[in-house]
């Protein structure tokens, strides 16, 4: 008997030792995280834990992943690396996440910048990355539903494109990083789950929501970030909210129990399917009445068609790099100057051939063209690089075009836009953007391209390399949720209104409709102001009234055209009592990733929703 309890306990150390090495007293375990292989959209998070067990020491440790990488399945990240400084005695819980699919195995470690040489033993497999087109979409399940959702659908959804993912963990153990999610078109849990979720768990779930996420709770629960907004609109059984760009779902304990009973039904038909198949022979079909039951179940349409179709159209619609530079010119033309270059080489040419041979001929000193030619070869050579930097310079340019919706109650900033750059020279350090920001190439997506990507998270989102080449613009569909505390200050005086600029860039127009008291809901006066500086005071003008107020601006689809998103939603008819739409010179909510930066071309559109009007008599 202890032979064989010696057996399983070394089998059992070895199963745990493939994903889990030891370096001294560190340890690093590779942990299972939430993800979508089909996916191709959104980031996938690779988890690790590392464990100091020293007692005085801290250790900064490295991992870098893959080891190997197989380029014939189509873009891949060659390079994804964290450094981490790990305190004694602690535990520390590290996120490595990209946006493309890694092709490869393996995860370097280094301690102290000493590479290791035990290898973790890792195999990734997100064969289709994001550039690749798939119709299916993802819906992550917690694991204390009381039901599975699966069955459910298969009753309402007939040749579904919908994939139903069960986490791989408790709800304790999730990403705090709500790019961990983004590869899914909506979150289905219960009310425990968010009642036990620790906070940075739910932040990063609001977080996702705000960036065009749909998360649907099942039962009764407060949700902080639903406080200061409207009663839900009541649909089937469900609830829902516009929070950011997406979409806060809550199924009622009614709805909820009637799926919980479709569910047992189904089991007790798929138990008397088993029995018949049992009793009359294998490949019997289900009788005709299982076969053509239809069934439709409350709120699933509505979470289909108005939330994870929605993500989902949002988050794939895909822009190649050429309509990218034409929707948005960074730079405008990207062809080479022919007519300079062809000048110049028609001057080497004449005087490495006629005028040198002529001088030295005159000179009696012809043997002196061995030593003249390649002299005038490198000029010539130094002069087409002078050329080509005095032709453009040496700086870059960018262009920006994004809506951010600021809540200023609760100091939220959620930006969606796409952003675009030119460098002449390829940056050295790379492009830098921070943790919060959701990054979509525009390209040409083709599952036969062998291109690779570098990102390292040590200090941010760096974009390593890849992701920028000299003399050709790039550009990024771009999301991200934030806190933030710029506002439009809002003063009323009587019958006039004045407003100070503290977005934190010069406003090129602006438009708001005052907060109404009950029974005021028809006093919806457009004021209108034009050209104020950061930190100026002016006086607002009253317009006409617009008919109706709109306060589903946020339900707009803007992955129609975010190009010209500026543009577009700049409208007084998009509205409401409380809400104002300030289009900026600026881009205040996107980061500067590139230095060295002479030429900017940015348009910033902000949906404000209000804090407190102060009131004066």
């Amino acid at each position: 008997m202890k032979k064989y309890i010696s057996i399983i306990l070394i089998l059992l150390s070895t199963a745990i030792y493939a994903t889990t090495n030891r370096y001294g007293d560190i340890i690093v375990q590779h942990l299972p995280s939430n993800s979508y292989n089909d996916a191709t959209i959104g980031y996938t998070e690779q988890a690790f834990k590392i464990s100091n067990f020293s007692d005085s020491e801290s250790y900064k440790v490295k991992l870098a992943l893959p080891v190997t990488s197989d380029y014939s399945r189509g873009a891949s990240i060659s390079s994804l690396s964290k450094t981490v400084i790990v305190s004694p005695g602690s535990e520390l819980v590290v996120g490595l996440l990209h946006p493309v699919g890694i092709n490869g195995s393996g995860a370097l470690v280094y301690i102290n910048n000493i590479l290791q040489a035990r290898i973790l033993d890792i195999s990734f497999d997100r064969s289709r990355g994001n550039y690749y087109y798939n119709n299916d979409i993802g819906i992550l399940l917690s694991d204390n539903l009381g039901f599975d959702l699966q069955v459910i659908a298969e009753k309402n959804f007939k040749n579904s494109d919908i994939d139903f993912i069960d986490s791989e963990n408790s709800i304790l153990n999730w990403s705090t990083n709500y790019l961990a999610y983004t590869t899914f078109a909506g979150i289905v849990i219960s009310a425990d789950d968010y009642l036990q979720a620790p906070n940075m768990v739910k932040t990063a779930l609001i977080k996702y929501v705000e960036t065009g996420g749909v998360l649907s709770v099942i039962g009764e629960v407060n949700i902080p970030e639903l406080k200061n907004k409207k009663k839900g609109k009541l649909t089937n059984g469900i609830y829902s909210w516009n929070v950011g760009f997406g979409k806060i779902h809550k199924i009622t304990e009614d709805a909820s129990l009637i799926w919980r009973q479709i569910y047992k039904d189904s089991i007790k038909v798929e138990t008397k399917e088993k029995a018949k198949k049992k009793r009359f022979g294998k490949g019997k079909r289900r009788s005709k009445k299982v076969e053509e039951e239809d069934i439709t179940i409350p709120g699933l349409d509505l979470l289909s068609s108005n939330g994870w179709n929605l993500y989902k159209a949002k988050a794939q619609k895909n822009t190649s790099a050429s309509s990218a530079n034409k929707a948005l010119p960074v730079v405008d033309t990207i062809s080479i100057p022919i007519r300079g270059l062809f000048f110049l080489m028609l001057c080497f040419v004449i005087i490495i051939g006629p005028v040198n041979i002529f001088i030295l001929a005159r000179k009696k000193k012809k043997i002196l063209i061995l030593f003249t030619v390649p002299v005038i070869s490198i000029s010539f050579a130094f002069i087409i690089v002078l050329y080509s930097f005095i032709s453009e310079g040496l700086s870059g340019k960018s262009a920006s075009r994004s809506l951010t919706v600021l809540d200023e109650i609760s100091h939220r900033a959620t930006t969606y836009g796409v952003v675009g750059y030119y460098m002449p020279i390829a940056p050295w350090g790379g492009m830098k953007f921070d943790n919060n920001s959701y990054l979509r190439i525009c390209k040409d997506y083709s599952y036969r391209e062998t291109a690779s990507y570098g990102m390292d998270w040590t200090n941010g989102q760096l974009l390593t390399s890849g992701w920028i080449q000299a003399r050709l613009p790039v550009h990024f569909k771009i999301r991200k949720s934030e806190t933030r505390r710029e506002r439009l200050s809002i003063m009323v005086k009587g019958d006039d209104v004045w407003v100070t600029n503290n977005l934190g860039s010069d406003i090129d127009s602006v438009k708001l409709i005052l907060p109404t008291q009950e029974g005021e809901e028809n006093k919806l006066i457009v004021y209108t102001a034009k050209n104020i500086m950061q930190g100026v005071k002016v006086k607002l003008i009253a317009g006409n009234p617009i008919k109706k107020a709109n306060y589903n601006f946020l339900s707009s689809e803007f992955h129609d055209d975010v190009f010209s998103i500026t543009k577009k939603y700049n409208q007084s008819k998009n509205l409401a009592p409380g809400r104002y739409l300030a289009k900026l010179k600026q881009a205040p909510f996107i980061e500067k990733p590139l230095e060295n930066i002479s030429e900017v071309d940015d348009e910033t559109l902000i949906y404000g929703i209000m804090g407190d009007v102060k009131y004066e008599d």
